[in-house]
């Protein structure tokens, strides 16, 4: 009898470091995608700083517009070429810098609460986002406690629900960042080339 007690108390603290173990592994898990997410707004940022430079140059673009019209045929098309990767790398930058759709609609199967970023607490509309009025929470401090995780299963159902929606965002902004850099460079690469054989002869 002893033996069996004592190989089930083994059993169930062997049970209980193996749930600490996942809980301290998705915690860092959700650090790292965290950290991967905010790295990927930067170079969201500074992708945008390169891509509204023409803006400062808005006199001598206002002259290309102008004389587009007496260029050949294959310049006006690599001009609209040009144009096109540059308004399609604008919108895939302000695209990885908004708000992700609710990436809790991606996740297959059944869900836990998820208290961890508890976003049902509060339901705004675009109103309530810019003067913020008539805003409560939709549910009671008490009806959030109930709600809260009370066991290591359960904790560990949150964290990996979390983890699940943070490497959704994290694929979704890596993917725009990707296409948007090679966006970036074809528009830099035709922009220098277009300047070489035809905006020269209008600037200069």
């Amino acid at each position: 009898m002893d033996v069996f007690l004592i190989g089930h108390a083994q059993a169930i603290n062997q049970r209980i470091r193996a749930l600490e173990n996942q809980i301290n592994f998705l915690i860092e898990s959700i650090k790292d995608t965290q950290s991967a997410i905010r790295a990927f707004d930067v170079k969201a940022g500074t992708l945008g700083v390169l891509l509204f430079i023409p803006i400062y140059k808005i006199d001598k673009f206002a002259r290309v517009i102008s004389n587009v019209r007496h260029a050949s045929n294959f310049e006006i098309l690599l001009f609209t070429l040009d144009m096109f990767l540059w308004i399609f790398s604008i919108f895939l930058v302000l695209m990885s810098l908004v708000s992700v759709s609710d990436p809790a609609e991606k996740i297959r199967g059944e869900r836990p609460h998820g208290t961890f970023y508890s976003a049902y607490l509060f339901k705004m509309n675009w109103k309530q986002y810019i003067l913020c009025f008539h805003c409560e929470s939709t549910k009671t401090i008490s009806e959030e406690i109930q709600k809260l995780p009370s066991t290591e299963e359960l904790i560990t159902s949150e964290l990996c629900y979390e983890k699940m929606k943070l490497v959704y965002i994290r694929t979704l902004k890596s993917g725009r960042i990707k296409i948007g850099i090679w966006s970036t460079a074809l528009w830099i690469f035709f922009t220098i080339y277009f300047y070489s054989i035809y905006v020269g002869k209008i600037c200069h």
